[in-house]
């Protein structure tokens, strides 16, 4: 074989191992999604782009605060992403758009002090969660609410997400640039 052929060879095998390493990162370690929508404006916009790791939660709990992808509950073709509001064993009340968490730490309840979020915010009850209402979150489920309450279509309207439809946690936005960084859990007080 001539030296072109071999040199042709060798770039088939490295495009080959490449698309082969790329194909499985993206089955079993991260992916790439795009926001559909406005249910996270202000913290995410239409069409930002970002990565998203699917290992830790094979070996931890989301924690609250973590914006994630799932599967919707309603139709496990479409994948939705939101922020992880209530945790398995917890309950959760909406009262005066104030979100009280109720928890062994907390037994007399916490509000919560979302700080990603305006002041003037209002996290309205819906069909799901009723005003006043307290919800227990039975084990391997979650509520996970968008950050823009008046347009999300989350927990308060449909009901729980179960651990084992969490696709995984968004950790960086590469898209816009100008964007681009890593997503951090600012917690919630």
């Amino acid at each position: 074989m001539n030296k072109l052929g071999m040199l042709l060879l060798e770039g088939i095998q490295v495009i080959g191992v490449s698309a082969v390493i790329i194909a499985l990162l993206n089955v079993f370690i991260i992916t790439p999604q795009e926001v559909r929508g406005l249910s996270m404006y202000p913290t995410l916009h239409d069409s930002d782009r970002l990565i998203t790791e699917k290992i830790s939660y094979k070996f931890n709990e989301p924690s609250r605060g973590d914006i994630v992808v799932f599967h919707f509950p309603l139709d496990r073709t479409q994948e939705y992403i939101k922020r992880v509001i209530a945790l398995p064993g917890e309950k959760i009340e909406l009262k005066n758009s104030k979100i009280t968490i109720f928890n062994e730490a907390n037994p007399n309840g916490l509000i919560l002090n979302e700080e990603y979020l305006k002041p003037e915010v209002i996290t309205n009850a819906r069909a799901f969660m009723k005003e006043g209402e307290k919800v227990e979150v039975p084990k391997d489920k979650y509520v996970v609410f968008g950050d823009n309450r008046e347009n999300s279509s989350d927990s308060r309207q449909w009901g729980f997400v179960e651990k084992r439809d969490f696709v995984g946690r968004s950790i960086i936005r590469y898209w816009p640039p100008q964007s681009f960084g890593i997503m951090t859990n600012p917690g919630t007080k």
